[in-house]
């Protein structure tokens, strides 16, 4: 006989009340990814709501960080002082080019030997008086010695690259780069005749220029003396060339016995230009000395706010009596167009280094890329003005 048994109603949850409860083995693990979750969830809501820095700091460049810090003390000025956002933007951009030299440089087989940048320290030394002042007069710029040499290493490879790049030739010596080859004599006749520049100008000058000035340090007592009563302009000028003429005296001896051409790669301050000269003549002192000044010397001091100034003409030409069957014409043609394609070059291989190399955000990479594109843009368009490629 079989017997069937039926469960009285509540016996199973009477049963079940006498047994222990076993809890989920997983629950902790559940809660704990839940809460993980959440917490990320936050974190992408509080990313999306926070604006995203305008000039895209902090940068990544391959593996280098560049923050917003690092860009002003390249300006050597605090944010609040810049006056345009477009200065602080142009300054991030002219540190990430530097950066794109510098592997184009490291490509092409240039390099910076120490005794190279100990002996461009040692003329800036010995520009500035001695250990002491030059020691100052970098700690007034912002930087650190070690930063300094790196400036100073920098400038000596853009100059390497530079020359590099107008010679055409490989730094061993052995291989005619593309942009060296001579222009064929019917370039150079199309660059002569279309030339915009021949065409318009006058009489233009090829110059440098730099200028001794007075240190912070140096104006802080002559803002003490223009407080006063009765001081005049003559009274500044003469206290200003009181203090700066031993550093003028040390300049003008080394020009006396090294050259001013040898010299002038040490003035921090120097720089070059080509300017057209006015028809009629000037009274202002330093274009005065550029129109009417002996080529290849220099000019007396031209006083400036705090310090001088001084002007050292190259050359001075006359473009209506241009004659390309001229050798000396007929070279500067050769330069000029050699120049055109070398600075086509050149932007060709920053554009693809930086094209290979890891640049972040991306907007910035865009951003330096369209600057460097617009550079290439107007290197083409010069060529093309002289009716060459």
């Amino acid at each position: 006989m079989v017997s069937v048994l039926c469960a009285q109603p509540g016996t199973e949850a009477a049963a079940g009340a006498g047994k222990t409860s076993v809890s989920d083995p997983t629950a902790g693990e559940k809660d704990a990814s839940a809460a993980e979750a959440e917490r990320v969830k936050k974190l992408e809501a509080e990313k999306k709501a926070k604006k995203p820095d305008p000039f895209g700091f902090p940068i990544t460049f391959n593996e280098e960080i560049i923050t917003r810090s690092d860009v002003l003390r390249s300006l050597g000025a605090r944010e609040s002082d810049l006056g345009s956002p477009a200065v602080l933007r142009a300054e991030r951009d002219k540190l990430l080019r530097d950066k794109v030299v510098q592997l184009v440089a490291a490509s092409l087989g240039i390099t910076v030997i120490k005794d190279e940048l100990d002996a461009r320290i040692q003329a800036l030394k010995d520009n500035y008086g001695g250990d002491a002042k030059y020691f100052e007069w970098v700690a007034q710029q912002g930087y650190t010695q070690a930063r300094f040499r790196e400036t100073q290493r920098q400038l000596i490879l853009r100059a390497k690259l530079d020359r590099m790049l107008i010679a055409g030739i490989s730094p061993d010596g052995r291989t005619l780069l593309p942009w060296a080859i001579r222009p064929s004599p019917r370039e150079l006749r199309l660059a002569f005749e279309n030339d915009p520049i021949r065409k318009e100008a006058g009489v233009a000058a090829s110059w440098v220029e730099f200028s001794i000035e007075l240190t912070n340090d140096e104006k802080r007592p002559l803002m003490l003396l223009m407080m006063e009563d009765d001081v005049t302009p003559e009274d500044i000028r003469e206290k200003t060339e009181e203090v700066l003429q031993p550093r003028l005296d040390a300049l003008l001896a080394r020009i006396a016995s090294e050259g001013f051409p040898a010299v002038a790669k040490t003035i921090p301050t120097a720089k070059t230009g080509d300017e057209e000269l006015p028809e009629k003549k000037s009274d202002d002192p330093a274009m005065r000395f550029l129109q009417e000044g002996p080529v290849r010397t220099m000019s007396p001091p031209i006083p400036v706010k705090a310090g001088w100034r001084f002007l050292f003409v190259v050359d001075r030409i006359d473009a209506s009596q241009l004659r390309l069957e001229d050798e000396a014409v007929a070279a500067v043609y050769v330069k000029r167009i050699q120049q055109l394609r070398s600075r086509k070059w050149e932007q060709i291989l920053q554009l693809r280094a930086l094209d290979d190399s890891t640049l972040r955000p991306p907007r910035v990479k865009a951003e330096v890329r369209k600057s460097m594109l617009a550079d290439l843009k107007e290197a083409v368009e010069a060529l093309r003005a002289l009716g060459i490629h």
